[in-house]
């Protein structure tokens, strides 16, 4: 099966499930609203969802596929409402129902959206200069700040079954760079140092990567599970300026990039 992204867009966004592959293709000109194609694995049947769905995309914006906490396949994206208000919007999949869920204020945004088993999470923020960021979970349809997360330095952040983990900025000029924290009950966790951007979620479990501490060591993705335990599953083979890229999930399968001037690597591992 090949996606076309269209006349004059590219693909910015894919997602992948045990039920549902989403491509979504924006105007290269940021003009149009974003598409997003959605493609039932069992049957192939397609789903467009766009500027003229029942709740329109926008140019660009978050997006986010998986399962909610009620079982149901849904994917998020961006829109417009009253009074041109930057919202997000919920579809039901396979039924393709959509409904907005939340407009952020006057002066802010959101981005960043995740959704889980347990939880969905997104990043807002104002136009402050710096930015004030929040990572937060949506509760009845409006978002409650992650409660042990450093106020207005926040970046990734997940929900995980009766666990959060996200990061944060520690300095403002090097974006890059986070420290990871995760929380189960009233007890928090120093995860160590990560690359903004890198957390994923998949199987139930955390998963970020790490940049050598030193000349000579190598990269990691390291795993977070609910239960307490953060462990190392993958290093870079070469440790001459490594780097691993973020995770992809797909299903209970993750995909991990090692990057280096001397060799590239690829590995996928299906996880329990």
């Amino acid at each position: 099966m090949t996606l076309n992204a269209g006349r004059g867009r590219r693909i910015t966004d894919s997602f992948l499930t045990d039920e549902y592959a989403v491509v979504v293709a924006q105007d290269r000109r940021e003009e149009r609203p974003s598409v997003a194609t959605v493609v039932v694995l069992e049957s192939g049947t397609r789903l467009v969802v766009d500027g003229s769905s029942d709740v329109p995309t926008t140019t660009g914006g978050t997006w986010a596929l998986g399962r909610d906490s009620g079982g149901i396949s849904v994917l998020l994206h961006a829109t417009y409402g009253a009074k041109r208000a930057y919202c997000l919007a919920e579809v039901e999949l396979p039924a393709g129902t959509g409904r907005q869920m939340w407009c952020a204020p006057a002066r802010h945004g959101f981005t960043d959206a995740r959704v889980t088993r347990w939880g969905t999470s997104l990043l807002t923020f104002d136009d402050a200069q710096p930015s004030c960021r929040t990572v937060a979970t949506m509760v009845d349809d409006r978002p409650e700040a992650f409660p042990d997360a450093t106020e207005c330095r926040g970046w990734d952040g997940v929900v995980l079954d009766g666990s959060r983990v996200w990061s944060v900025v520690t300095k403002e000029r090097r974006i890059e760079a986070s420290r990871y924290y995760a929380s189960v009950g009233d007890t928090v966790y120093d995860l160590g140092p990560g690359i903004t951007g890198s957390l994923t979620e998949c199987a139930g479990a955390a998963f970020f990567a790490r940049d050598p501490a030193a000349t000579g060591d190598p990269a990691q993705l390291l795993r977070w599970t609910p239960d307490g335990r953060l462990s190392v599953v993958y290093q870079s083979p070469v440790r001459r300026e490594a780097a691993v890229a973020a995770p992809r999930c797909g299903g209970d399968a993750l995909t991990v990039s090692s990057l280096n001037d001397e060799r590239d690597e690829l590995v996928t591992a299906l996880l329990e």
